[in-house]
């Protein structure tokens, strides 16, 4: 499980933390109206193995609000929007799910700076139950401490490692792994794992084969 942090401070709505995962997300932002907000980009991978508490490098009194930006079309981003409700349950927190604006959105990063604009308007405060279910989710997840974790029916479970391998199968190309992860990449529209997830999951199926 990799991590990386990116955070910069902002002179504007700085009551407000503006959370997002991965690099073209925080591209995004960057690049926007938010651009001088507090913004945090957060590159965690808990969709294989064992789940650790990460505090994401963020330390926050209860004062503050978060805004995530995030995507149930996408494991990673999910577990993340999970992993933040249950760490900082006591702050303000408000959730933009992108797929609501486009079902096929799997991230931030995916859309236009037009779209940007109008996808804020998706913004939903969390409720104390709210946020307490999800925390629920993510330390029952934690619990199961299963090898793979995926979408079924817009909610993460855990599987073992077998259960993608007929997947792999069907787009395997025996003379290229980077042509196969473009493959799997290509056709994983209920996931979204990153290449880097793939690549993992690509050697250990090799290994078990």
């Amino acid at each position: 499980m990799y991590t990386e942090i990116i955070f910069e401070k902002g002179t504007k709505n700085i009551d407000t933390i503006e959370v997002c995962f991965g690099y073209s997300a925080f591209g995004l932002l960057h690049q926007s109206e938010f651009k001088e907000h507090h913004l945090c980009g957060i590159f965690t991978d808990f969709s294989l193995g064992k789940i650790e508490e990460k505090n994401f490098g963020l330390s926050l009194d209860s004062s503050k609000k978060i805004r995530i930006f995030s995507s149930r079309k996408n494991v990673q981003e999910y577990l993340n929007f999970l992993a933040i409700c249950h760490q900082f349950k006591k702050n303000a927190i408000s959730v933009i799910f992108v797929d609501e604006y486009k079902e096929e959105l799997y991230s931030l990063g995916a859309m236009t700076k037009r779209e940007f604009i109008e996808v804020l308007k998706q913004e939903k405060g969390l409720t104390e139950k709210e946020k307490n279910e999800f925390s629920k989710e993510w330390l029952d997840l934690k619990q199961q401490n299963s090898e793979l974790r995926i979408f079924d029916n817009k909610k993460i479970k855990g599987v073992p490692y077998s259960y993608i391998f007929p997947y792999i199968e069907k787009h395997y190309c025996k003379d290229s792994d980077r042509k196969t992860i473009t493959n799997l990449m290509a056709y994983d529209e209920e996931n979204n794992y990153s290449d880097e997830t793939w690549q993992i999951l690509l050697e250990i199926w090799a290994q078990k084969r």
